[in-house]
Order: C-alpha cells, then structure tokens, then sequence
C-alpha cells in the first residue's frame, strides 16, 4: 500500500467510529416510545420536571433531565442524580441521556433543551433526540450575543429547535406567528397554550405558564385533565433557585427572594412584582445584582430594570463588577470577596432589620454559593 494510501487510514477509521456511534444513537432512540424536548427562554427546568412528574404519577416509566449549572437526571424511579461533568458542556450529553434512558427501559425521556447558539439546537434536535413532542416556554431577552438584539432575532433563533413532523406546545403569544412560520415549513403543528389558573404561583413555586404548558402536553398524550391536575398537587420542586429564605443575621431578620434564574429583566421584572404583591412593600427593598464576567451583557439589560423597580439602594457582587458599575448608578460595590460566608456578612451590613433582599442576575458564580449559604441558614418563607 502507498505512503499516501497509509495516510487514510485514520481518517477512515475515524469516519467508520462516527457512523457506528450514529447506528447505535439510533437505535437506543428507537427503544423510548416518547421523547418530549423542552425549549425556549426562560422556565425550561421546572416545565421538564413537571411533565417528568405527571407522567409518572400517571404510571409510566419516565425519565427527565435538566441542564444549567447543575445538570440532573430524574430516574423513572423520581431519584435524582446530580451529573458530574469532566469536560466542558456540550450537546453530546444529550447522546448519552438517550442512551441512559434506553438502558433503563424508560417509557417517555423529557429533556431540557441545553444549546444556546442556533445551529447546535437544529443539531441537538434533528440528530439527537428527534422529539415527538416539543414545547417552547417563551421568548424573552438574553444570550444578546448570541442570540441576536431583538425579539424577532431571539425568536429565529429559538425555532432552531423546533421539531419536524411533530407537535410543539407555547405560552408564547407576541412571536407566535414567527414561530409559526418555522413550524409550518417542518411539517409541526404549533399549539398556543394560556393559563388557566393565574394563582398558580402560590402553589409550589409553580409559574402558571409552566403549569398550563405541562398540562396541555399530559392531555395531547392522553392523561386526563383532572389526574394531571392531582399530580401537580403533589409535586415538589426542591430546587433553591425558586426559594424566598428568610434570615436572622447580625441581630436582624432578613428576607432574600432568590430571582437569580430569571436571567432576563422581563422574568425578573415579573418576579419582582409578584413578591412585592406577596411580602409587601412597606418594608426597605434591597436589589442585589450578581454578576458574572462572561455574561456581561446582562449588566446592560438589567441596569434599567434596577432603575425600574425603584430600590431603596442596590448592592453589587460577583467579579468584575466595576464593568457593570456605569449601568446601575449609586451601586455599591461588593466585589471584593468571592465566597459567600463574608459576603453576606457585608450585605447584612446594609440591610436594616426587616429589609428584604431582591437578588437576581445570574446564577452562576457567587450568586449560587451566596444562595445555597442562606438555604443551610435561612427558612423557606
């Protein structure tokens, strides 16, 4: 054989290991009888676990898995397992979450969409999971650089993951004809979804979009109205990022609304305003920004919304937060410790007894040590 021909070699070995995993990928895929793929903006996690909840109290052998910065796995079994990541994130996650639920002989697979840039969502879709059910949540500002600056843009976006030859599930109603288009081209049928119970909320920490969307998916299954709605009864989400912690510190109770998953200002304006109408407004209220240096752009969004809601004064955490200091005026600046022990220990400082604590920005980072510090110390109030 020729120098040349030699050269191949690994090449071609390499090509046949890509097909033989693709070979296999597909057949695990063919083994789950239902996989529903969860999109969009913002409230993808709890929609997911939701669903993966109803299924089971329905008697069916699901399996769930959630993303972010602590990506779990919901076995058919409803234990969770916490997934260890060695490299860094990445769609072929979503390759092995096929594979695992497979293994497992899961009945149904509900999986929280984990790209951001469009074309790895059109990839995760049509070649990983090739949803039979999709939902979007909604289309909301964030990831402007990669997403793009407008709505429309965000929302184009985001129709990357819409599935073919399917059924697509979305409480969104100002870019629902854009996402129609998309839908329509691949053969799916778009299906507008309302609220029904606007209380919802107050029934554990459940937002009424998540809540109606869960429900419209049960129901295209097949599980009736009234045992969905039992099931959700039931369900707990156990997740800090939905948590208010109340904390007595320094002589002085304090309560944190943790609104640092709603990483945009339209989720976290209406967070806002739902807590105000629950804890009242009598009381000082204290923003407080947390900040992560590779998501800077949010700074930008949120500065306005901060200006918006009106704070007795704002406090700045995370690093690099003099970048950020221009787009919330008279900020204090916090920066100077990344653990969370002494940084609380410096917010108590400007939060009078009684006062209450609005963080929100980002989870990731000192945002997350901070609140899962107060969740060991604090009550859920």
């Amino acid at each position: 054989m020729s120098t040349s021909l030699w050269a191949l070699v690994p090449v071609a070995i390499t090509i046949a290991g890509k097909l033989l995993q693709g070979i296999r990928l597909r057949r695990a895929r063919a083994r789950i009888p239902l996989v529903i793929h969860v999109n969009g903006t913002r409230g993808k996690t709890q929609t997911t676990k939701l669903i993966t909840h109803i299924l089971r109290a329905h008697g069916m052998r699901a399996m769930g898995k959630v993303t972010g910065d602590q990506p779990r796995l919901i076995e058919c079994d409803g234990t969770v397992t916490r997934i260890r990541r060695r490299t860094p994130p990445s769609i072929a996650e979503q390759a092995w979450t096929i594979r695992q639920a497979a293994r497992r002989g899961a009945e149904a697979l509900v999986v929280e969409c984990m790209a951001i840039r469009p074309e790895l969502q059109n990839v995760s879709e049509r070649s990983i999971l090739r949803s039979d059910i999709g939902v979007l949540t909604n289309v909301r500002p964030d990831h402007l650089d990669v997403q793009g600056r407008s709505m429309p843009r965000i929302a184009e976006s985001l129709c990357a993951g819409i599935p073919y030859d399917a059924i697509v599930f979305t409480a969104e109603k100002e870019q629902f004809e854009r996402l129609e288009r998309t839908a329509h081209g691949r053969r799916t049928r778009l299906v507008l979804v309302r609220p029904h119970d606007e209380a919802a909320l107050g029934r554990n920490h459940l937002y009424p979009e998540n809540e109606a969307l869960a429900l419209a998916v049960c129901e295209h299954i097949g599980i009736d109205r009234t045992s969905a709605q039992q099931a959700i009864e039931t369900f707990q989400d156990g997740d800090a990022d939905t948590l208010t912690i109340r904390v007595c510190s320094q002589g002085k109770t304090v309560t944190v609304v943790n609104a640092l998953s709603a990483n945009d200002p339209v989720s976290t304006r209406m967070r806002w305003e739902e807590e105000t109408n629950r804890l009242g407004g009598d009381a000082p209220w204290i923003g407080l920004y947390c900040h992560r240096r590779d998501r800077s752009f949010r700074a930008r969004l949120f500065g306005p919304m901060a200006m918006e809601c009106g704070f007795d004064r704002c406090l700045l955490a995370g690093d690099r937060v003099f970048r950020s200091r221009q787009t919330f005026p008279g900020g204090v600046d916090l920066s100077g410790t990344s653990r969370a022990e002494p940084l609380w220990a410096r917010i108590s400082e400007h939060a009078e007894d009684g006062a209450v604590v609005f963080a929100f920005g980002n989870r990731g980072g000192v945002g997350g040590r901070l609140v899962d510090y107060l969740r060991e110390r604090g009550d859920v109030a």
